[in-house]
C-alpha cells in the first residue's frame, strides 16, 4: 500500500524543470570517515507526508535525485507549491553503507547538512546469464534491505511524469536507485558494502529495459556471510498486450496500460507491487514487452476521465465519465515464451465489485444524532454512478453491509449527500477499517462549534464566537501541494474582500498539520501571515476534533458560513467565487 500512497503524493508535481530560486532548499555534503569528500554518491530527497489514507512520500525538490561531484556536495532546489515538516534523505555510494535519515525541515532548510559515510563488509555480486556466463556489460542492478516490516525499495523508486495541457498525468518513466551503493568491477561483477553483522535478507533487483526488467531474487543471510553471491539471470519472457478502447465514449477518457510486477520475497513477507511500465493507449493498440523476467504480473487498463469544467450546483469538478479500471494477473513462468493478454473497455459491471464479506456500521448525522432511517449507497471509489449496494439505515443509524469484496475501495454516501460519509476497504492488514461514520456537514447544516487553536501560544477560539458574521474557512496543510494554489488565490483576493465586506466577513485558515511549528513560517513565506486569522486544528491531523467534526477527507477544503451559523457552501476553494456566494439569499436554520 505504501507505493500507491507514494505515487499518489506525486500527482501535483510537474516534470518540466522550473526556474531555480535562490537560496537552495538544502545542500548536502557527503564525507567519508576521514572527512574527505565522497564523489559519485547518489543523494535523494523526499518529503514525508501524512495523508488521510496513510503516510507516504511527497516531491519537494527538482530533481529528487542528484549525484555528488568531486567536492562531495549537491544542492536541491524546491518544486513550487509544496511545503512539508519532515524530509527523508537517502544517500548511497559504492563501498559505503547506505544512509536514510529523517530531517526536521525547520532545522536544516537552506543550510548545508553533512552526512558521514561508514564502510562495512564488502559483498561481491556476480551476475550470470542463463548459460552461466558472466554478463559482459553493466546492467541496472539494485540491492535493498528486506525485513518483514518493510521493504525499503519503495523509497528508491523514482517516477518521472508530466502534467499535460488537459491537466492529465502522463508517466514518462521509472528509475530504481540502489539502496546499497554498487561499484562495477567488469564482467558481470559488482561490489557493495553491507554491515558487519548483517542478519537480514537482501533483495537483489535487475531493472534494465531492453535487456531484462522486473527480475528479483532474495539472498539469505547465510549466503551473505560468504562475501560472494552469484545470481543467475533467466532468459526473458515476452508479454504481448492487446488494448481495445474503441467502445469508450468519444473524447471522454485518457487511457493508459500499466504493468506491475508482484514481488513475493518469501515467508513472512507481504507481497507487494511496483510499476515497471506504463504508456498511453488509444483505439486498438498492441504493446509488446520482450524483456520481462519470469514471474507474476498485474496488467491494468485505466481510463482517466477528462474534466469538463465545474458543476454550478455543487461547485465540484465535472467529468466526462466515471473512472474506469480493469486488470488481470498473469504468470510468465517459462523463460522465452510469449504470454498474451487482452484488455478492453466495457461498461462497468457492479457485480465484479461484489464478494462474500460483510461489515456492520453505525452512522451519525453532522449534529451527532443517529442517521435514523436515512438512505445509504455504497459505490466504487471514484465512480459515483457505479452502485454496488444501497438500502436504508435503521432507527439507530445502523446496518450490515453485505456482498463486500476485499481489496476494493468503496465510498459510503448517506442521506443523499454530495460528500461521502466514509470509505470502506477490507482485507488490508495495515489498515484498520472503522465501523463508525459521521456525515460531513454541508450546505444547509449548522456548522459544528469547533475549537480553533492558536498557531503560537495556548489561546483558543470557538467558531461560535464569530456568529453574526460571514465566515470563510480554508482547511489546508503545509505538506499539501494543491493547498498552496488555494492559499495564493486567497491572498490575491483578500484586499478586495476586506474593502467590500469590511468587518462583516471573517477569513480563517485552519492547518491540519501534526504540529503548529511549520504553519507560521509557511504562511510568512507566501505572504498570508497576519493578513487573515490563522489557526491550527489541534493534535491528530485528520483525526483531530476539527477534522472529525467537518468530516475532512480531502484538502484543500473550504466552507462558507452565514451570519446565522449555517453552512451555505462547501467544496474545493479553487472553484469558489466568494462574492457570488455571499450575494445569494442566505438560508436560515430552525
Amino acid at each position: 500500500m505504501w507505493l500507491t500512497i507514494a505515487l499518489a503524493a506525486c500527482l501535483y508535481a510537474q516534470d518540466a524543470p522550473q526556474q531555480r530560486p535562490s537560496p537552495s532548499l538544502l545542500t548536502v555534503q557527503v564525507l567519508d570517515e576521514a572527512g574527505k569528500p565522497v564523489p559519485n554518491a547518489k543523494v535523494g530527497l523526499y518529503g514525508v507526508a501524512d495523508y488521510s489514507f496513510g503516510k507516504g512520500r511527497s516531491l519537494v525538490a527538482e530533481p529528487s535525485w542528484l549525484k555528488t561531484g568531486a567536492d562531495g556536495m549537491v544542492s536541491f532546489f524546491p518544486r513550487e507549491y509544496l511545503g512539508i515538516t519532515k524530509w527523508m534523505l537517502l544517500v548511497s555510494a559504492p563501498n559505503y553503507l547506505p544512509v536514510r535519515e529523517i530531517l526536521q525541515v525547520s532545522a536544516v532548510r537552506g543550510k548545508t547538512y553533512t552526512v558521514r559515510l561508514k564502510r562495512g563488509r564488502p559483498l561481491e555480486i556476480i551476475l550470470r546469464n542463463e548459460t552461466g556466463k558472466p554478463l559482459p556489460e553493466p546492467v541496472n542492478l539494485a540491492v535493498f534491505r528486506l525485513s518483514p516490516d518493510e521493504v525499503e525499495m519503495f523509497d528508491y523508486i523514482e517516477t518521472r511524469f508530466r502534467i499535460t495541457k488537459e491537466l492529465s498525468i502522463e508517466t514518462l518513466g521509472f528509475e530504481i536507485h540502489s539502496q546499497f551503493g554498487l561499484e562495477s568491477l567488469g564482467e558481470g561483477r559488482y561490489r557493495c558494502s553491507i554491515p558487519e553483522n548483517h542478519k537480514e535478507p537482501l533483495l537483489v533487483v535487475v531493472h534494465h529495459p531492453g535487456f531484462l526488467r522486473g527480475f528479483y531474487t532474495r539472498v539469505e543471510p547465510e549466503a551473505l556471510q560468504q562475501g560472494r553471491v552469484e545470481v543467475h539471470l533467466p532468459k526473458p519472457c515476452t508479454l504481448a498486450i492487446e488494448a481495445d478502447v474503441s467502445r469508450a465514449p468519444e473524447d471522454a477518457y485518457h487511457f493508459t496500460v500499466r504493468v506491475e510486477h508482484i514481488i513475493d520475497s518469501g515467508s513472512g513477507y507481504t507481497p507487494f507491487f511496483y510499476t515497471l511500465f506504463e504508456t498511453r493507449v488509444a483505439k486498438q493498440q498492441a504493446i509488446t514487452l520482450g524483456d520481462i523476467s519470469p514471474g507474476e504480473y498485474r496488467v491494468e487498463l485505466r481510463g482517466e476521465p477528462k474534466m469538463l469544467g465545474i458543476d454550478k450546483r455543487t461547485q465540484q469538478p465535472k467529468f466526462a465519465a466515471e473512472w474506469f479500471s480493469k486488470s488481470v494477473r498473469c504468470k510468465a513462468t517459462i523463460a522465452g515464451e510469449t504470454h498474451r493478454i487482452q484488455l478492453a473497455f466495457t461498461p462497468p459491471d457492479p457485480s465484479q465489485y461484489r464478494g462474500d464479506k460483510q461489515l456492520t456500521i453505525t452512522v451519525t448525522m453532522p449534529d451527532g444524532k443517529p442517521a435514523a432511517n436515512q438512505p445509504y449507497k455504497l459505490t466504487v471509489h471514484g465512480q459515483r454512478k457505479l452502485t454496488v449496494l444501497e438500502g436504508t439505515l435503521d432507527a439507530e443509524g445502523r446496518t450490515t453491509l453485505t456482498q463486500l469484496k476485499e481489496r476494493v475501495h468503496y465510498d459510503l454516501y448517506v442521506a443523499n449527500r454530495e460528500e461521502p460519509a466514509g470509505y470502506i476497504y477490507l482485507g488490508d492488514p495495515d489498515y484498520s477499517q472503522p465501523t463508525s461514520f459521521r456525515v460531513p456537514p454541508s450546505k444547509g447544516d449548522v456548522a459544528p462549534d469547533i475549537t480553533l487553536y492558536a498557531v503560537e501560544g495556548n489561546a483558543t477560539k470557538s467558531l461560535s464566537d464569530y456568529k453574526g458574521k460571514w465566515v470563510y474557512i480554508d482547511f489546508w496543510a503545509t505538506w499539501c501541494g494543491p493547498c498552496r494554489f488555494a492559499l495564493e488565490k486567497l491572498k490575491a483576493e483578500l484586499p478586495f474582500l476586506k474593502q467590500r465586506y469590511k468587518d462583516s466577513l471573517v477569513v480563517i485558515t485552519v492547518s491540519i498539520d501534526d504540529t503548529p511549528e511549520p504553519v507560521k513560517p509557511y504562511l510568512q513565506k507566501i505572504g498570508l501571515w497576519g493578513q487573515c486569522e490563522n489557526f491550527w486544528a489541534g493534535a491528530g491531523g485528520w483525526q483531530s476534533s476539527v477534522g472529525q467534526a467537518f468530516g475532512l477527507r480531502d484538502i484543500p477544503t473550504a466552507v462558507v458560513i452565514n451570519p446565522q451559523g449555517v453552512i451555505v457552501w462547501r467544496g474545493h476553494p479553487m472553484t469558489l467565487s466568494l462574492g457570488a456566494v455571499i450575494s445569494e439569499p442566505s438560508p436560515s436554520h430552525p
